[in-house]
């Protein structure tokens, strides 16, 4: 099942799916044949591109190998990735899940993922990592240093909520996802520090006060001007920071 398929998601989230089937659109034309294969060639010069989405009957994370599946020769191989990219971005109540084909003991069957930031918001997890071993693996003297972007923010903003489902459903995991992402990221902030390693983070702050335009899918302009936010800040040598900042601002 695709996005826009019929069935019990699209009675409950009739908006959602709506704009899903746009989202999806967008995938699949920005990830062409030749999208697709560069990223193929990419992934065999080192890189990787991984992509977590939510396994949803399991609850459990999952990451997608990007770059294998680009370089497989899998007849659906370019199916799987527009999948698994609109998945990423599925937050129940806002866009669609992606039902996910599945072989299982020679039965087909369909596996619902949805966003991966709802059941982590990080995909390195240093609880139980043997940093000792690839530091010496490496030929390092000191376990290598750990970089967290965040492409949001993390501090609580108010705004007014439509009395729609949708609405109500949307803020109500912007604010789980909110609190969970400062609690994984302090988590990770501790683990680094009992083991010697170090952590570096960035987000966006209370410095960029640019908005997107209200109803609008994308807004490239507030995307360009977020890109030249982040360079500004690297330009200036002022990116990264190792501590969390305050849950609201401070007035």
């Amino acid at each position: 099942m695709m996005l826009g398929g019929t069935g019990i998601f699209k009675a409950l989230f009739g908006d959602a799916f709506s704009e899903g089937e746009s989202f999806f659109k967008m995938v699949q034309l920005t990830y062409d044949d030749e999208f697709i294969d560069q990223i193929a060639r990419t992934h065999q010069t080192g890189k990787r591109m991984l992509i977590g989405t939510t396994h949803f009957d399991s609850g459990r994370q999952m990451i997608w190998n990007i770059g294998k599946i680009a370089t497989s020769k899998l007849p659906n191989r370019k199916a799987l990735i527009h999948q698994i990219l609109a998945a990423s971005s599925s937050i129940p109540g806002v866009f669609p899940p992606q039902f996910i084909p599945v072989k299982l003991h020679g039965q087909v069957l369909e596996e619902m993922h949805v966003d991966g930031g709802l059941s982590s918001q990080l995909f390195f997890d240093p609880a139980g990592f043997n940093f000792t071993k690839v530091t010496k693996s490496l030929g390092y003297k000191q376990p290598p240093h750990i970089y967290i972007i965040r492409n949001g923010r993390l501090k609580t903003e108010f705004k007014y909520i439509a009395d729609d489902t949708v609405s109500l459903a949307a803020r109500s995991v912007d604010n789980l996802i909110l609190q969970q992402t400062r609690g994984d990221i302090f988590r990770e902030m501790y683990i680094t520090q009992k083991i010697g390693a170090k952590m570096f983070l960035t987000y966006i702050d209370d410095d960029y006060t640019q908005k997107p335009q209200e109803g609008k899918f994308f807004d490239p302009a507030y995307l360009k001007s977020l890109y030249q936010y982040g360079y500004d800040k690297a330009q200036k040598d002022d990116l990264w920071v190792n501590e969390l900042p305050l849950l609201r601002s401070q007035e």
